[in-house]
């Protein structure tokens, strides 16, 4: 891969920022990241199947191209997925402090 480089005259800034999450916070983040994930891939698949079929039928849905109706389709499909298990949400007692 070529290296970057700036036009002249341009100053470049950028920061690395290492995360030391607490076992706790990297459980957290895991989850976190696999939900967005799976949505990001659910997205998509809307997306392609949309498109394949209006590839084969000229017609296609404008609906699914807003993000207003993905976030609702994906709030309706969660219908469809099991609950529970490490996944599962978590509720909020008082002040941000965990469920049980």
């Amino acid at each position: 891969m070529a290296k970057y480089r700036s036009p002249a005259g341009m100053i470049v800034r950028g920061w690395t920022v290492a995360l030391d999450p607490a076992p706790e916070q990297a459980a957290v983040f895991r989850r976190d990241c696999g939900a967005r994930r799976f949505a990001y891939n659910w997205a998509v698949a809307q997306i392609k199947r949309s498109f394949e079929a209006g590839r084969e039928t000229g017609d296609y849905d404008r609906d699914v191209w807003s993000g207003w109706a993905l976030r609702n389709g994906g709030t309706r499909s969660k219908a469809t997925l099991p609950r529970g298990g490490r996944n599962a949400p978590r509720r909020r007692t008082q002040a941000g402090s965990p469920g049980r």
